[in-house]
């Protein structure tokens, strides 16, 4: 599913208008050449580890929503690269609220995500650890509240996820509706092993 969704990864192809932009024709080709070389170069370094390429972190990003039903990335400053910004992908186990939090009256936070009066996201709760690490302990300290938007309006945090009910606020995991079955034929092919070793013994 990911090879066949990310295939190549997204490209981009500038359609920069020059008479819209009162250049020349050539002018307007340069830049819509330029536009598309700072894509591909930024491509190279949009990943705040450094790891991945874009086409990677779409695979990563595609993967993380086939498995979680959902992908968290945080907006990154990076003083000393080509281009400062940069995209930092989080385990979606790691957005979630504070205990004491989880069901204060006075603020709308549940698993993580603070919503404003109109169901806006306002805030994002991200632990600091994953939770099944070692170091994870549950208090607010462990945790980091990151604005959705900045004072430009630009996403400190892209959720990325398929809303299907108004006010659904986290992603469902597409393997979820037969989760239940695959518990069963695991407890099943159990069940067998388990009677094949006693007949064998027998």
């Amino acid at each position: 599913i990911v090879n066949n969704v990310v295939g190549t990864g997204i490209q981009v192809q500038s359609l920069a208008d020059g008479a819209k932009l009162g250049i020349s024709d050539k002018a307007a080709e340069a830049l819509r050449n330029a536009q598309e070389d700072a894509w591909e170069s930024w491509g190279r370094t949009c990943d705040a580890s450094g790891r991945l390429c874009f086409e990677s972190l779409e695979r990563q990003v595609a993967f993380q929503i086939l498995m979680n039903g959902e992908a968290f990335l945080l907006r990154a400053d990076l003083p000393g690269r080509p281009y400062r910004f940069a995209w930092m992908h989080i385990e979606a186990d790691r957005v979630d609220s504070p205990p004491e939090y989880e069901y204060r009256r006075d603020l709308d936070v549940r698993k993580g995500i603070e919503l404003g009066k109109f169901g806006e996201p306002v805030a994002y709760w991200i632990s600091k650890v994953h939770p099944g690490d070692d170091r994870a302990v549950r208090n607010k300290a462990d945790y980091e509240k990151v604005p959705a938007y900045d004072r430009d309006g630009r996403p400190n945090v892209l959720h990325i996820y398929d809303q299907r009910r108004p006010g659904q606020r986290r992603g469902v995991p597409f393997l979820r509706p037969v989760m239940q079955y695959f518990q069963h034929l695991s407890q099943y092919l159990e069940a067998e092993l388990v009677a094949a070793r006693v007949a064998a013994c027998f």
